[in-house]
């Protein structure tokens, strides 16, 4: 693999937002895309399952491959829905080289499976079959795991002023939960695809994954700070 080399001091920061759309309800899914496009954000969308996605915003893949005899099975029957994805993040983060043989075959630009958490500089990294892989910077499971690295829920802890490529990672189930703890989502999960029911157990009385979401589209939005998609990314690096 080779690091891309960087004549743009980095570019400054770039901030992605996306969305892993984990087989969300749509009212779910309407709920944080109506936030974005409140907020005039772009957002990448990683798509899980059929769904009413709205034409605003790229669409990626975001395959669950169980084992790898899977793979091809689960990869088509996703591509025949989103024909058009150029971007791959894997359930769980999995990546491995069958998988990027298999994604160089399709046509895919960029995957998305590896986190640097509020490392700075990121920069993209070419793989040797030819695919980009775009790192994350921020998950919001991630969060909810590790408190003690985290430790609140504030733009602070996101470091946004460090330089690099800052991909954010969001989940329609925890935005709308608002999620403070993984207690909270263990008790709601069953009501997964239930929003009335998630709505019943919907965090009101403190900052979470929600707030943190909100919070960070307004940092965007009043710093007139210029977001990107991931394909965006790609043909960005691609140039350098």
């Amino acid at each position: 693999m080779s690091i891309i080399s960087n004549k743009i001091k980095s570019f400054d920061s770039e901030i992605v937002m996306t969305i892993d759309i984990e087989w969300s309800p749509q009212e779910l899914i309407e709920y944080v895309l109506d936030i974005l496009d409140d907020y005039k954000i772009k957002a990448t969308l990683f798509a899980t399952h059929k769904a009413e996605l709205g034409n605003k915003y790229e669409i990626a893949l975001h395959p669950y491959y169980k084992t790898e005899k899977s793979y091809q099975k689960t990869f088509d029957k996703l591509m025949d829905l989103f024909p058009h994805a150029k971007g791959v993040r894997s359930h769980r983060l999995l990546t491995e080289e069958t998988l990027l043989l298999m994604y160089k075959e399709k046509g895919i630009h960029y995957t998305s499976n590896y986190m640097m958490a509020n490392v700075a500089g990121i920069l993209p990294i070419n793989t040797i079959h030819g695919i980009m892989e775009i790192p994350i910077y921020y998950i919001d499971w991630s969060h909810l795991m590790g408190k003690k690295f985290y430790k609140k829920f504030s733009l602070e802890v996101l470091k946004l002023k460090t330089p690099g490529l800052k991909v954010f990672d969001f989940h329609p189930f925890h935005i709308f939960l608002n999620s403070e703890n993984m207690k909270r989502y263990e008790k709601v999960k069953k009501f997964y695809h239930n929003p009335e029911k998630i709505r019943e157990h919907i965090n009101n009385k403190t900052v979470g994954i929600g707030t943190l979401f909100i919070e960070l589209l307004e940092f965007i939005k009043k710093n007139r700070i210029k977001n990107y998609t991931m394909t965006e990314i790609y043909k960005r690096y691609s140039k350098v």
